[in-house]
């Protein structure tokens, strides 16, 4: 499955101390999320992307978490996303 922003414009992103609020331009709608979720908004927005390719990029700043727990928060964090519709995903 591949991963993507529903938006057509990119979200604004801000952040204090341990929580992020994103702004939605196409809806108007902000979300209060983690500093984590905010860096995954920020990886969509370069393009789209699939879970192995996700894990992969965090990885290596997310140590001293294995790969296995990386992705287990990405999918957390991404279906979080998905119920905002922030973020959409489809077949490759």
């Amino acid at each position: 499955m591949i991963w993507s922003l529903q938006s057509t414009q990119p979200v604004a992103i801000r952040c204090w101390d341990d929580e992020c609020v994103l702004y939605d331009a196409d809806t108007g709608n902000t979300f209060l999320v983690t500093p984590f979720a905010a860096e995954v908004v920020l990886r969509l927005q370069q393009g789209p992307v699939d879970l192995p390719a996700l894990t992969f990029h965090f990885a290596e700043s997310c140590a001293p978490m294995s790969p296995p727990e990386v992705q287990k928060q990405l999918e957390s964090v991404l279906e979080q996303l998905q119920q905002i519709a922030l973020v959409v995903r489809s077949p490759e």
